[in-house]
């Protein structure tokens, strides 16, 4: 995974943990299903890796409120950046050299949103886990949970149709998360046909975003 320019890792500090449970009114899945709506809002890094057999692609997005910069690399898609401030957006395709401008509510600000459903087939791979509670750690200070998980949720894998549970031959996984979301989590899933997983660290608060110095000032905005 390539680390987000500018952004704090968060890590569990390891002479902190302890076994106690985490409060009854905490719902890890509904801490799950917020973290994948609301990691491209607010002061927050996405840092994401998709496993998939031998190939891998590459996502960050990186919102401080103000400016958004976002970037998808992959065998497929290349590399492809993003950046959308209140004066305008630019697309770059640094495997073409493409370079496209356009206003900030206009029709390149909305591919810059719409690259960041690519997020969600990393949480799709979180969610169908069967997590159970391992331990009670820190995340710069603030407490967190330590899940871990060695198989798959039947129910949840039908609901969102990933995979047939027939075809799973294992499944792994480790995810730190606290009150305000998900941290950090990493998936794998082996079956006949490869290897599927994710890895994937959220930092919120504390980020900026610059705009890259592929963006042409002459152009920018118009």
């Amino acid at each position: 995974m390539t680390p987000g320019d500018g952004g704090k890792e968060s890590t569990p500090s390891d002479d902190s943990m302890t076994n106690s449970q985490p409060p009854s009114d905490f719902n890890l899945t509904r801490t799950i299903n917020s973290s994948s709506q609301n990691s491209f809002s607010g002061n927050v890094e996405l840092d994401m890796t998709i496993i998939n057999g031998s190939e891998q692609a590459d996502f960050i997005s990186r919102n401080d409120t103000q400016s958004l910069l976002t970037r998808l690399s992959g065998p497929d898609a290349g590399t492809q950046a993003y950046y959308v401030s209140d004066n305008g957006a630019a697309y770059r395709n640094a495997t073409s050299g493409e370079t496209r401008y356009g206003p900030s509510d206009g029709a390149l600000a909305a591919e810059a949103s719409f690259t960041g459903l690519f997020a969600f087939v990393g949480f799709s791979y979180i969610g169908i886990m069967d997590w159970e509670f391992a331990r009670t750690t820190t995340v710069n200070g603030e407490e967190a949970f330590v899940y871990e998980a060695d198989s798959v949720n039947r129910t949840r894998l039908e609901e969102d149709d990933i995979q047939s549970e027939s075809e799973i031959q294992s499944a792994s996984g480790e995810m730190t998360v606290t009150r305000n979301g998900v941290q950090s989590a990493t998936v794998r899933i082996n079956s006949p046909q490869g290897e599927v997983g994710v890895d994937l660290t959220i930092t919120r608060g504390g980020i900026t975003v610059e705009k890259p110095d592929w963006v042409d000032d002459s152009q920018f905005g118009s």
